[in-house]
C-alpha cells in the first residue's frame, strides 16, 4: 500500500487519506475512493493491486481483512537493525573504522539511519519510503556516524528496493577475522541477499 499512498500524495486526492501502518489506509467515508482509482484516472497503474472495503461494524457488515501482525513502519531518518529475511540471525555489522567492510554477522549487530536522499540534509525526514526512492544508510555510533559505500569512504546512494535482493554475502573468506561474520556486497544478479528493517527509535 505505500507505492500506492506514496504517488496518492503527488495529487489533490491525497487529502482525503489517512495512513494508519504501511498496510492500511482510511479514507473520506463521503467519497467513493474506488472510483478515483478506476474512473477519475488518480492512479490507474494500481488497478488490482489495491483492495477497498468497508470494515465490519455493528450495522453493517463487510470483509475483516488480517492484517501482518509485526511489520515494520519504513519512515526516513528512523534507526534501524538490518537482519537477513530467511535467517533472522544474521545481522549487518560494521566495526566503528572507516576502513571497514559491512559483515553480516550472528554476534553483532550494527545500528543504522536510513533517509531518503533529496539533496538536502533532513529534507526528506518523517516521509514514507518505497522500492524506487535513493536513500543513503549511516552508521550510527557513539563514536562517529560512518556513511556506507561499496567504492569506499563516501556517502553512497542505494535504492531503498536494493534491501530485497541487492546485497550478498561473499564467498571469499580472507577478509573476514572471525568464523561467525561474513563480508557484504552489491550484486545485481546471482546470489541475493534480502535484509528486513526492524524497527529501533525514532
Amino acid at each position: 500500500m505505500d507505492p500506492f499512498y506514496a504517488y496518492v500524495k503527488s495529487t489533490s486526492y491525497v487529502k482525503y487519506f489517512a495512513r494508519l501502518t504501511p498496510e492500511s489506509y482510511t479514507h473520506d467515508g463521503g467519497i467513493n475512493m474506488a472510483n478515483y482509482v478506476t474512473i477519475r484516472d488518480c492512479a490507474p497503474q494500481f488497478l488490482n493491486k489495491v483492495f477497498f472495503t468497508l470494515l465490519t461494524n455493528r450495522d453493517v457488515p463487510g470483509a475483516s481483512p488480517i492484517l501482518e501482525q509485526h511489520i515494520t513502519d519504513h519512515v526516513s531518518g528512523t534507526l534501524f537493525f538490518i537482519r537477513a529475511k530467511v535467517d533472522h540471525d544474521q545481522f549487518w555489522y560494521l566495526p566503528n573504522s572507516p576502513a571497514s567492510n559491512v559483515y553480516v554477522s550472528r554476534t553483532d549487530r550494527t545500528l543504522f539511519r536510513i533517509d531518503i536522499a533529496n539533496g538536502e540534509k533532513n529534507e526528506g525526514r518523517g516521509t514514507i519510503m518505497v522500492a524506487t526512492d535513493n536513500i543513503t544508510i549511516t552508521s550510527v555510533s557513539t563514536e562517529q556516524d560512518l556513511p556506507i559505500s561499496s567504492t569506499g569512504n563516501k556517502l553512497e546512494l542505494f535504492s531503498f528496493g536494493d534491501l530485497k535482493g541487492g546485497f550478498r554475502v561473499s564467498t571469499a573468506r580472507e577478509a573476514v577475522e572471525s568464523e561467525d561474520e561474513r563480508a557484504l556486497v552489491r550484486t545485481d544478479a546471482g546470489e541475493s541477499w534480502a535484509g528486513e528493517l526492524i524497527y529501533k527509535r525514532p
